[in-house]
C-alpha cells in the first residue's frame, strides 16, 4: 500500500505542476498578446497536452480515493455486504472500462506518432498516452477497490460509503 500513497504522491504533484504550467502559458500568451500584439506558437499546445494528462491523472486519483461518480441511491437500500459485492462488480465493470478504453486508444496513439505539433515539434501521440497511462492506473485503481469491497462483503468491518474501518 505504500507504493499505492508513492504514486498518489507524485500524480497530485504532477496534476499541481501541469495547472500551474496552464495558468503561467495562458497567462503568457495573453499578456504577449495585449502588450506586444503578437502570439506564442506553443502555448496552446502546452495547455492542451498538459489538460489531457491532468484529466488523466486527476481521474486516477479520484478512483484511488474512490470519489469517482457513482448514483448509488439502489444499491444503499441493499444490506452492507450485499452492497459491498454490487460496489465489487461495478468497479470490476469500471476497470474492464478502463481496459477497453486504453486499448482502443492503442491504434491512435501510433498513428499519431507520425504527427508532430507545430509549435513544440512533439510527437500528437503524448495526448493519447495520457489516456492509455491513465486508465492503465485507473485499472489497477479500480481493482484494488474490488478486492476491498469483497473482503469487506466476506466480514471486514465496514464504514457508512463503502469504506473500510
Amino acid at each position: 500500500m505504500k507504493a499505492f500513497k508513492i504514486m498518489d504522491s507524485i500524480m497530485e504533484k504532477l496534476c499541481a505542476f501541469l495547472m500551474v504550467l496552464m495558468c503561467l502559458s495562458s497567462f503568457a500568451q495573453v499578456a504577449n498578446r495585449f502588450l506586444f500584439h503578437r502570439s506564442f506558437i506553443w502555448t496552446d499546445e502546452i495547455v492542451l497536452f498538459s489538460m489531457v494528462w491532468v484529466t488523466f491523472f486527476g481521474s486516477a486519483l479520484a478512483v484511488s480515493r474512490n470519489t469517482h461518480t457513482r448514483i448509488d441511491f439502489f444499491i444503499s437500500l441493499f444490506s452492507p455486504k450485499i452492497r459491498s459485492y454490487f460496489l465489487a462488480v461495478s468497479n470490476v465493470l469500471c476497470a474492464a472500462f478502463c481496459v477497453a478504453l486504453a486499448y482502443i486508444s492503442l491504434p491512435v496513439f501510433r498513428k499519431n506518432m507520425k504527427i508532430y505539433s507545430s509549435g513544440l515539434h512533439l510527437p500528437n501521440a503524448i495526448s493519447y498516452f495520457a489516456v492509455i497511462f491513465g486508465c492503465v492506473i485507473m485499472v489497477v485503481y479500480f481493482l484494488m477497490l474490488a478486492a476491498r469491497e469483497v473482503g469487506n462483503a466476506r466480514g471486514g468491518a465496514q464504514k457508512e460509503g463503502g469504506e473500510q474501518a
